[in-house]
């Protein structure tokens, strides 16, 4: 069984001659009664890879930032004429 959706759209609005009311113009869809996913179909195998691949840029990026910061750091204390700008730790015995 199917049933009809109607959709006023927001474009111009036109005037019934007869009884110069204005009407709105519509449009029908059918839509199914029991709509159910296509078995056939399927999954959006390319948006999850375009996804893996956003999320892969997105922390490559974030870890390089951090790395040229620290870089950037380093640079501006060996510049400044410092001599201990990257102290080597040792572990205590």
């Amino acid at each position: 069984m199917e049933r009809h959706l109607a959709i006023r759209l927001n474009g111009p609005v036109a005037v019934s001659p007869a009884t110069n009311d204005s009407v709105v113009p519509e449009r029908t869809l059918k839509v199914a009664e029991n709509a159910q996913p296509d078995p056939d179909s399927k999954p959006p195998v390319g948006a999850l890879i375009a996804l893996l691949v956003v999320v892969v840029l997105v922390l490559g990026g974030w870890f390089l930032t951090h790395q040229l910061s620290s870089a950037a750091g380093l640079q501006d204390c060996v510049a400044s004429g410092r001599t201990n700008c990257a102290p080597i730790t040792t572990t205590g015995r």
